[in-house]
């Protein structure tokens, strides 16, 4: 809204129902400039969006309850972790530093990079490659159906844990998963059980 506004622009009601499939955060900057007719370039789009939420990536993100453990759990018995969001790069290192999680991620992929957004698998199967893990044995904890429909297109194994921004699509996000929680508890529990 504050970027369109900005521009003089009203917001559609139909935003996003005409975003095409795999909206990595290259290609929805390139939507708008389409859609929009924007003499901005992509690049400064994204630098722009960047630089108004930078503080909020800074200072207030905060992570879901347990997944710091879960996190830490992991990386105690070995596991490599990578993230692959749909973000850019400099507001999930930000994220990352906030909460001092930097130091437990081999490699993160991101959507300014040149490849397709999820639901494509695109993004995990780098993470897979730069980790040097056949997508078959890779895990991928996901809280939207982009995601989890990503996560298994590339043929890995699919665990869904509850967003209230994804509520709507709870039920369809739960069919497509191969296992959901609610809570990063439920689901370490279940790592165990995998990785036993």
């Amino acid at each position: 809204m504050d970027f369109l506004g900005s521009r003089g622009i009203t917001v559609p009601d139909d935003l996003f129902e005409h975003m095409p499939l795999g909206n990595s955060y290259n290609q929805t900057a390139k939507y708008f400039k389409d859609r929009f007719c924007l003499p901005d370039s992509v690049e400064e789009i994204m630098a722009e969006w960047t630089a108004a939420v930078q503080w909020h990536y800074e200072h207030d993100v905060s992570l879901k309850e347990g997944a710091k453990d879960t996190i830490i759990f992991l990386r105690s018995i070995d596991i490599p972790l990578a993230i692959g969001t749909s973000n850019h790069d400099d507001l999930a290192s930000l994220a990352l530093s906030q909460h001092d999680l930097s130091q437990y991620f081999k490699t993160i992929v991101t959507g300014t990079h040149d490849m397709l957004g999820k639901p494509f698998p695109d993004i995990f199967l780098k993470a897979a490659r730069e980790l040097s893990i056949e997508p078959s044995a890779c895990i991928v904890i996901e809280d939207t159906l982009a995601g989890i429909r990503a996560a298994k297109a590339a043929g890995m194994y699919a665990i869904a844990i509850w967003d209230d921004d994804s509520a709507p699509l709870w039920k369809q996000i739960i069919a497509e998963a191969d296992f959901n929680a609610r809570d990063y508890h439920a689901i370490r529990n279940h790592l165990r059980e995998l990785l036993s």
